[in-house]
């Protein structure tokens, strides 16, 4: 797929990742997001994922990467089938490429190529509202329900916790139990 930005001299490519792009992805990071994130930790993130890898990334003719649209997915098991879960995660377009369709036409490619085509069940992000923007308008993207803040003091104990239980207090603190069904009403705030 091919698109113009600001500048009509220059076109790009929107595609799927390939091995040796992980140098330009970095740096394009660190342009966009001020940080900078090493390779062993790019490789973790992305390439060691057991769900695989969907990344889609928009390249000039020259080669420059200039955005990214990536999902990380994981894998997810209920009794009856295992399926795959996305989050939408270092969405990014090069500063000065921005507001000339590199973006909407890197989550065209990213939803035909992983979410459509059967490599993902549903896809998510966390609400960032310049994105929901574009998201909204592309692809009927909604915000199911925003996340303000979740916290936990853990300096405080849980109102059952016992004075002079010899258990350590984070040890027991949550418990996993396997239960046959959800009854008909379950608080949302937990």
């Amino acid at each position: 797929m091919m698109g113009a930005v600001a500048n009509h001299d220059m076109r790009w490519d929107v595609r799927i990742y390939r091995p040796g792009d992980e140098g330009q992805i970095l740096d394009l990071f660190t342009r966009v997001f001020g940080l900078e994130r090493s390779l062993a930790h790019w490789r973790w993130k992305f390439m060691d994922n057991p769900a695989g890898q969907q990344i889609t990334l928009a390249v000039r003719e020259s080669g420059q990467v200039i955005g990214q649209f990536a999902g990380l997915p994981v894998l997810v098991a209920t009794p009856e089938k295992t399926f795959v879960l996305t989050q939408g995660i270092d969405r990014m377009v090069d500063p000065g490429c921005r507001r000339a369709g590199v973006f909407s036409s890197m989550a065209t490619h990213f939803f035909t190529a992983f979410v459509k085509s059967g490599q993902a069940i549903a896809w998510y992000g966390f609400h960032v509202p310049e994105i929901h923007e574009i998201e909204a308008r592309a692809f009927a993207c909604e915000t199911l329900r925003p996340v303000v803040a979740l916290r936990w003091d853990l300096s405080q104990r849980e109102p059952w916790w016992r004075q002079g239980t010899r258990r350590r207090w984070g040890s027991w603190r949550h418990r996993a139990a396997r239960v046959a069904r959800f009854g008909a009403r379950v608080p949302e705030d937990r």
